[in-house]
């Protein structure tokens, strides 16, 4: 079942790169038409490394809104056993 999965987020994944880098190339052609081609190659490497930038913040906010939700699972837990034994005594 795993490897279903797996392959299954693949395919999410490539589509997604197809589509970005389609699009990329979609506004750079738009550039040449326009008859600023020179101006393409340097919008486009600013826009990637805005979207890679981006991909980085999200995946760390991403590593801390897990970490909150286990801390906070945790001192739950913690506060429900604490008063469950002091609700027995």
């Amino acid at each position: 079942m795993t490897l279903w999965r797996a392959r299954d987020i693949y395919r999410v994944q490539s589509v997604l790169r197809g589509l970005v880098i389609l699009f990329f190339l979609v506004e750079f052609f738009g550039y040449c038409a326009v008859g600023s081609w020179w101006l393409g190659p340097p919008v486009i490497a600013m826009q990637c490394g805005l979207l890679w930038c981006l991909r980085r913040v999200l995946r760390w906010v991403g590593r801390w809104a897990h970490q909150g939700l286990w801390w906070c699972i945790n001192h739950a837990q913690i506060a429900v056993q604490t008063w469950r034994r002091e609700h027995r005594r």
